[in-house]
C-alpha cells in the first residue's frame, strides 16, 4: 500500500474544505469580464485541508495489516503498514516518485545535480540544501549523513544481520565493499560538507528511471554508529574510528545488533531521530498501535507540501474488531 491511508484521510478533509469554499463563492453571470481563476500550488491546496480550529487536531487511522515494527528500512521486511510508518518518519530522499509517475530530484533536499563520466561509468554529483535538520531541530543533515546511509546499508555487517541491499548494487564498488573485500565504497565520494557523488556502473545506464539509482535517505550516524565518522579516501568513502579508547573502527555486527535491534530502544523499532513529516511518539508492540506527532522542522516534500494534522495514531483493524455494516 504505497499511498498512506492517513494521507487519504487528509485528502478527504481537503476535498471537504474545497467544496465548502466553492459553495461560498458567488458568481456574477451578468459580468462581461471573465475573472481569471487562481492556480494554487500543491502546498497551497494541502493547506486548505487544515481543520479550522485552535485546538490540536488528531486523526486515528485503521489498517487491516498490523505493523511488525520494521520502522527503519525495507531491507529487513516490507509489511505494508510498516511502509506507511517509514513514509511518515523518514524523509529527505534525494529522489522522489512524482505525481507524474517518474523519479525526480527533490528540490527541497538537493540544490544542484551535475552529471558526468568516471571512465565508462556515470557520475552524479549531488549538492544538498544547507538548512536540513532532523526532527530535533538542532542536528543538521549534511553530506556525511547520506554517505553514511550508503555505507551502512551496503555494509557486510548489515548483510550479516539479514539486510537485503541489492537496491544499491548499481553503485561502483558495491560488490567488493558488500563482501568485505574492500573497506571503502569506491563509487561514493564525500566532496565537502554538503556535496557527495555517486558513480553508477556502466551496465546500468542508459535507463529510463536512471534517477532511481540515486535513492538515498539520510540516517543519523550518532545514533546508529557512535564513535564512527565518515571520511573520503582515494579508494572511496569509508568509516573511521573517532573513539580514542579503541584501535579498530567500532562498526561491527555486535554494534548494529545493539543500535538497530535492541528490543527497548533499537532504531528498528523506536527511531526517534528522523527526518520525515512526522516523528515517533510511541509504539506499543502488544497492541500494534503507533503514535506520531508532526515534525515542526520538516520543510515539505518535493512539492513543498507539509502535514496538516497535529497527531496521528495508526491502529490495526482486524476482523475480530471490525464494525459490521449492513445495507438494506
Amino acid at each position: 500500500m504505497r499511498k498512506l491511508t492517513c494521507y487519504l484521510a487528509v485528502l478527504f478533509l481537503l476535498f471537504q474544505s474545497m467544496s465548502a469554499f466553492a459553495e461560498s463563492m458567488v458568481i456574477d453571470e451578468s459580468s462581461d469580464i471573465a475573472q481569471e481563476s487562481t492556480v494554487l500550488s500543491p502546498a497551497e491546496i494541502a493547506l486548505l485541508g487544515r481543520p479550522k480550529t485552535d485546538q490540536p487536531t488528531h486523526l486515528t487511522v485503521g489498517n487491516p495489516t498490523m505493523v511488525s515494527g520494521s520502522f527503519f528500512t525495507d531491507m529487513w521486511g516490507n509489511n505494508t503498514s510498516d511502509i506507511d510508518v517509514r513514509t511518515l518518519l523518514h524523509g529527505y530522499n534525494t529522489v522522489e516518485w512524482s505525481s507524474q509517475l517518474q523519479f525526480v530530484i527533490d528540490p527541497i533536499v538537493v540544490s544542484n545535480l551535475t552529471t558526468g563520466r568516471s571512465g565508462r561509468n556515470a557520475l552524479y554529483t549531488i549538492t544538498l540544501q544547507q538548512d536540513l535538520t532532523y526532527c530535533d531541530g538542532t542536528t543538521p543533515i549534511t553530506a556525511k549523513d547520506y554517505v553514511f546511509s550508503l555505507l551502512l546499508c551496503t555494509s557486510p555487517q548489515a548483510a550479516a544481520l539479514g539486510a537485503e541491499s541489492s537496491r544499491y548494487s548499481q553503485i561502483v564498488g558495491y560488490d567488493e565493499y558488500h563482501s568485505g573485500e574492500a573497506k571503502a565504497l569506491r563509487g561514493v565520494r564525500l566532496i565537502d560538507e554538503y556535496t557527495f557523488s555517486i558513480a553508477v556502473k556502466a551496465e546500468y545506464e542508459p535507463f529510463f528511471y536512471d534517477l532511481a539509482n540515486l535513492w538515498c535517505i539520510p540516517y543519523p550516524r550518532s545514533v546508529l554508529a557512535p564513535y564512527c565518522d565518515v571520511e573520503d579516501t582515494e579508494k572511496g568513502a569509508q568509516l573511521r574510528n573517532i573513539d580514542p579508547a579503541n584501535a579498530e573502527v567500532p562498526f561491527t555486527v555486535e554494534l548494529l545488533k545493539q543500535t538497530i535491534f535492541d528490543e527497548t530502544q533499537g532504531y528498528m523499532y523506536f527511531p526517534r531521530l528522523t527526518s520525515g513529516p512526522y516523528q515517533l511518539k510511541a509504539y506499543d508492540r502488544a497492541s500494534g498501535n503507533v503514535d506520531f506527532a508532526i515534525n515542526p522542522y520538516y520543510k515539505g516534500n518535493y512539492e513543498g507540501v507539509k502535514p496538516v494534522i497535529d497527531t496521528l495514531t495508526l491502529v490495526p483493524v482486524v476482523p475480530e474488531t471490525m464494525i459490521r455494516k449492513r445495507f438494506a
